[in-house]
């Protein structure tokens, strides 16, 4: 397969148009409608949740057809004494430093 890098491919479900994105809570794993609701949610469960998704996605893409200039990464850590899990999700884009801008992918 190929690299395909639209973002429907990552997030199911996801649509665009000149007014806004759509990401669909069944694309965000363990997000409940009440805790992605605009006015009432919760920001750091929405955050966590996009994380989790687009990591999920990276990894289940095979390693030839992952963006060479995008890199998501997780690393958990479990504290025993507190029975907590921490995560923490890491994405590295290389991008041209005038603009900002991601650096397109190399042809093949």
């Amino acid at each position: 397969m190929a690299m395909n890098l639209a973002p429907s491919h990552w997030l199911t479900g996801y649509s665009a148009d000149s007014n806004g994105i759509t990401i669909p809570l069944s694309a965000l794993p363990g997000l409940s409608a009440a805790e992605a609701d605009a006015t009432n949610g919760d920001i750091r469960k929405v955050a966590r949740a996009l994380c989790a998704a687009l990591h999920k996605a990276y990894i289940e893409e095979a390693a030839a057809d992952r963006p060479a200039r995008m890199e998501i990464s997780r690393n958990t850590s479990v504290d025993e004494s507190t029975d907590s899990t921490t995560r923490i999700y890491q994405a590295r884009f290389q991008v041209a430093v005038a603009e900002e801008e991601v650096v397109d992918e190399p042809s093949a």
